[in-house]
């Protein structure tokens, strides 16, 4: 018999309904409240840390581009 835990990690597109209806909810505990609140502020953290990762990345992109493209600009030497 296999004894081990399961480790089941819900995703975040399956939790927002449900932390949703924890803040509408007014007689919900603030455990409840709180939890909900900081799951939404990490999700918010995460994507704000990734789009700023994201740009960095597009913007060395566009630079290596205009390094690149006065190299094609000039006249092959003879």
């Amino acid at each position: 018999m296999n004894t081990t835990p399961i480790k089941i990690i819900p995703t975040y597109a399956c939790l927002v309904d449900p932390m949703i209806a924890v803040f509408q909810n007014e007689h919900a505990n603030y455990e409840s409240f709180a939890t909900a609140r900081e799951m939404f502020m990490h999700l918010a953290e995460t994507v704000d840390r990734l789009n700023e990762e994201r740009d960095a990345r597009i913007a060395e992109y566009e630079q290596q581009i205009n390094d690149f493209v006065p190299l094609l600009d000039k006249e092959p030497e003879s």
